[in-house]
């Protein structure tokens, strides 16, 4: 059966379901701003849910990587450095 889903009452997509109505497709929301939208599903029965969409900043994740790679690289050190301060062939 032929499916057509609508994202903020647009056409975004068709698609075909199988023998047991299962589909799936991906949605265009290349353009959409950031926010809370009701995907309308017509094929046959009208299904609806609503999908959040949210922006990642690539710099902001990478950012925050690095920050966290940093801290764990100085604690080590640290333990390192700690052991052969405090060593027990030191005694």
């Amino acid at each position: 059966m032929l499916v057509t889903l609508n994202i903020a009452d647009a056409p975004a997509v068709t698609t075909r379901s199988d023998a047991d109505g299962r589909f799936g497709a991906r949605l265009p929301v290349g353009e959409l701003e950031p926010g809370r939208y009701e995907v309308v599903a017509q094929c046959g029965p009208e299904l609806r849910a609503d999908v959040d969409i949210i922006r990642q900043s690539a710099q902001g994740g990478s950012a925050s990587s690095s920050a966290v790679l940093v801290f764990f690289v100085l604690v080590g050190a640290g333990i390192w450095q700690l052991r052969r301060v405090v060593s027990p062939t030191a005694l």
